[in-house]
C-alpha cells in the first residue's frame, strides 16, 4: 500500500510538473500575443453592434491620444472628423449588410484635435456569445496622402507648363507666318517704289 501511495505521489508530481510547464507556455504565448497585438504597427479596435469600442491596442491609443481606459465604451465616430463621418457610416453599413471586408479613407483626430488621414480596414467576427463584433485596423496614411497631393500638384504644374509651351510654339508659328506675309508685302512695296513713275501710274 505504501508503495502504491509513493507511485501515485510520483505520478501526481509528474502531472503537476507537466501542468506547470503547460501554464508557463500558455503565459508565454499570451504575453507574445499581447506584445504582438499591443505593439503592432497599426491600431486595432473592436466595436460592438452599436459602434462602441470594446477593445483597443496601444497603437490605437497612441494614434487617438487617449488612455485605453478612456477609449473603451466610446463611439469610434468621436475621433472622426464630422465632414468624413458619412464615409465611415457608409462603410460600416456595407460591412453589416455584406459581411465583406471594407476599406475606407477618412480623416481622424486625436484628443488634441490634431487631424490625420487614416485608412480603416474592417471585418466581421463573433464574440463568445455569438454576437457580431467589428474589428478595425487604423493606419496613419497622412504622409502618403501628402506625397499624393504633392505629386498631383507637380503634375498640374507640368501640365500647365506643357500647355504654355504649346501656346508658345503656336504663337511662334503664327509670328513666323506673319513675318513671311509681311516680308512679301514689303518686297512688293519695294518693287513698286523702284518702278518708273509713268509705269506705276499705268498700274
Amino acid at each position: 500500500m505504501l508503495y502504491d501511495l509513493r507511485v501515485h505521489q510520483i505520478e501526481l508530481e509528474l502531472q503537476n510538473e507537466e501542468l506547470r510547464r503547460t501554464q508557463e507556455e500558455l503565459d508565454a504565448a499570451r504575453d507574445l500575443y499581447f506584445d504582438l497585438y499591443d505593439l503592432a504597427p497599426v491600431g486595432y479596435v473592436t466595436l460592438n453592434e452599436k459602434g462602441l469600442i470594446l477593445q483597443a491596442n496601444l497603437t490605437a491609443t497612441g494614434l487617438l491620444g487617449v488612455d485605453r481606459s478612456e477609449l473603451v465604451r466610446q463611439p469610434l465616430t468621436r475621433f472622426i472628423l464630422k465632414q468624413d463621418q458619412d464615409s465611415f457610416y457608409f462603410s460600416r453599413k456595407q460591412l453589416i449588410e455584406t459581411s465583406e471586408p471594407q476599406l475606407c479613407e477618412l480623416r481622424m483626430m486625436n484628443q488634441d484635435t490634431k487631424a490625420f488621414w487614416a485608412l480603416l480596414e474592417s471585418n466581421v467576427a463573433r464574440d463568445v456569445d455569438g454576437a457580431s463584433i467589428y474589428r478595425f485596423t487604423i493606419r496613419d496614411i497622412t504622409e502618403s496622402k501628402r506625397a499624393q497631393e504633392e505629386a498631383q500638384r507637380l503634375r498640374a504644374h507640368l501640365l500647365q507648363a506643357q500647355k504654355m509651351e504649346v501656346v508658345g510654339q503656336l504663337a511662334g508659328g503664327v509670328a513666323h507666318d506673319l513675318n513671311n506675309i509681311l516680308a512679301a508685302i514689303i518686297m512688293q512695296l519695294d518693287l513698286l517704289r523702284l518702278r518708273p513713275r509713268g509705269f506705276r501710274q499705268m498700274y
